[in-house]
């Protein structure tokens, strides 16, 4: 019952979050496309199970205004391995769609936060033998930094959770390239 809840309250937030973006982008000065990709390092809350993964991003995205964004991802959050069970990993990869809100600090430095969904597959093995995968939906939560080099390229650093991936969150660092255009 308290995870139905959830998933509703996440859901309406989300929504808000969408309609406050998309509103804003009506009166949007600067407005623009973006791309990049990026690099990292993720964990699993079953990390007594299994080790940290590498996992690769490519993004693109259209700034809104000056204050708000929207992103589309591929995400291949890489293969957990496990120490303790001989053969046996996990991997997890999918598409994200997430909206930001940007605030300046200073003149070019800007933080963020995000809100999203990914959409996952879960493939699993187990001692060597393929168990089957499993895909879904998550709720995803981040905040990060982008810090400019000029008009054109710049680098970006984020910590992002992804919500109830087979039972268990997920935390990423990542750290990226991308370019305006």
């Amino acid at each position: 019952m308290f995870k139905k809840r959830t998933s509703i309250a996440t859901s309406l937030f989300f929504i808000l979050l969408v309609f406050k973006c998309v509103n804003n982008g009506v009166y949007a000065q600067e407005s623009y496309w973006y791309a990049g990709a990026s690099l990292g390092e993720a964990s699993t809350s079953a990390d007594d199970i299994f080790d940290d993964s590498s996992p690769v991003s490519f993004f693109i995205g259209k700034r809104l205004s000056e204050s708000n964004a929207f992103e589309f991802a591929y995400l291949d959050l890489g293969e957990f391995e496990s120490d303790s069970l001989r053969d046996t990993s996990v991997e997890i990869s999918g598409f994200e769609a997430s909206v930001l809100a940007l605030a300046k600090l200073g003149e070019s430095v800007e933080i963020f936060g995000r809100a999203g969904l990914y959409i996952w597959e879960f493939e699993a093995v187990l001692f060597g033998t393929d168990v089957g995968d499993e895909d879904g939906t998550s709720f995803l939560l981040g905040f990060g930094v982008n810090v400019p080099v000029g008009i054109s390229f710049g680098f970006r650093a984020e910590y992002l959770n992804y919500f109830d991936i087979e039972d268990e969150d997920v935390d990423a660092i990542n750290l990226g390239l991308y370019a305006n255009f």
